[in-house]
């Protein structure tokens, strides 16, 4: 799917290679965080993004971004105020599709987990940003769309998906395992149905997580359980891209929907499902390897918090 892609602005960039003082967000007389020499240590960051994306820029394999090109990387510090360290920040990068995170750095080093990406849809859908562990600014939900040519005027946004989805209240779905994803969405957040969807390949409902109470239909159930080669230390090995499978994503807080999106100013059938750190979007007129796809939340984050998108 083509989405938009952001590269760190030149005014920024400069800003930020002369002061490593992170960015909080931008709620009057929050606490900035203590100064900090950027980065201590990166290679833990590295590390996350060569095991999976280093293959697909050197083009060895053919699939989508799990986090996004290189050229997008921003790595800056942000207000944390439960920082074990003391320095009320924690590092973090931006890619395109996320946000990594490093939430306490004298932590395990091999816990799956050291290295994680925060709840960046949970925080577009609420309009509450999360600076410490149970400390939010409150915001405005994002008014930027999921997926798609970010100028669609008739495509869905993180706001159509408030009443929906579990962002600081639950909505929880029934168990619909075995039945196909035909529910839609329209931007005003409108539920409709299209039973035409039956018939495309993917959409049977084939894993229903209790934890928050959502459906996952097949496409997004085998893409977030997907093995394919990566880089462990100087090897390609096969393994799980996601271990465990909602390391990246998080859980689903929504079920999926159907929505016409433009990709490339053309009008698109596209399943739209929001997990707790990651939107997945299903385009099954795409090329293998690019049907089932991250949506660019990272950028979308980015540009809602630090440059006021989306009101």
């Amino acid at each position: 799917m083509v989405k938009r892609k952001f590269v760190v602005p030149r005014r920024l960039a400069l800003l930020l290679s002369v002061s490593t003082l992170a960015l909080s967000a931008t709620t009057p007389g929050t606490a900035a965080p203590a100064w900090q020499a950027l980065p201590p240590d990166v290679s833990a960051l590295d590390a996350v993004w060569n095991r999976t994306d280093s293959l697909v820029a050197a083009h060895t394999v053919t699939r989508s971004w799990f986090w996004g090109p290189p050229e997008t990387a921003w790595t800056t510090r942000e207000l944390y105020v439960d920082d074990p360290t003391g320095t009320r920040s924690r590092l973090v990068r931006y890619y395109d599709k996320s946000r990594m995170e490093i939430n306490n750095p004298n932590g395990n080093r091999n816990d799956p987990f050291y290295v994680t990406n925060g709840l960046l849809t949970v925080e577009l859908i609420s309009g509450r940003v999360q600076v410490g562990n149970n400390t939010f600014e409150s915001r405005y939900p994002a008014n930027i769309v999921v997926a798609g040519d970010f100028n669609d005027p008739a495509a869905p946004t993180y706001v159509s998906l408030a009443s929906k989805a579990n962002a600081g209240t639950d909505h929880p779905d029934p168990d619909r395992q075995g039945q196909q994803a035909t529910d839609t969405i329209a931007r005003d957040g409108t539920v409709g149905n299209d039973p035409s969807k039956a018939g495309i390949p993917g959409t049977r409902i084939v894993s229903y997580d209790t934890v928050t109470r959502h459906n996952i239909p097949q496409a997004m159930w085998d893409f977030l359980n997907a093995q394919g080669l990566v880089r462990r230390g100087n090897q390609t090995v096969t393994e799980p891209l996601s271990n465990p499978w909602y390391y990246a994503t998080g859980r689903p807080i929504s079920d999926a929907y159907w929505a016409k999106v433009k990709i490339g100013g053309v009008p698109t059938d596209t399943l739209i499902q929001a997990y707790e750190r990651r939107v997945l979007t299903y385009t099954p007129s795409n090329p293998a390897g690019f049907q089932v796809e991250m949506g660019n939340i990272g950028a979308h984050y980015r540009d809602w918090r630090y440059f006021g998108m989306g009101k």
